[in-house]
């Protein structure tokens, strides 16, 4: 729902969803999850263009955090 949000041109929709989703994410799964982690990664690209520096700065510095520590 977010990507179609996003490719209608809905920033702020793509954005607040996927923050839920994050959220969410982090709640049931955990921070460091995978789908957690992927998801932290896509709103990281979605607020690149929305020119949130910082929060994408804090949210990719999190995602290498996990990746670091998950195996594989």
């Amino acid at each position: 729902l977010a990507a179609t949000l996003w490719a209608q041109g809905d920033r702020a929709g793509a954005r607040a969803l996927l923050e839920q989703v994050v959220e969410a994410r982090r709640r049931v799964l955990g921070a460091e999850h995978p789908d957690t982690v992927t998801s932290m990664n896509i709103l990281a690209s979605t607020l690149g263009p929305q020119g949130v520096r910082a929060r994408v700065r804090a949210l990719l510095e999190q995602v290498l955090k996990a990746l670091r520590r998950i195996p594989g």
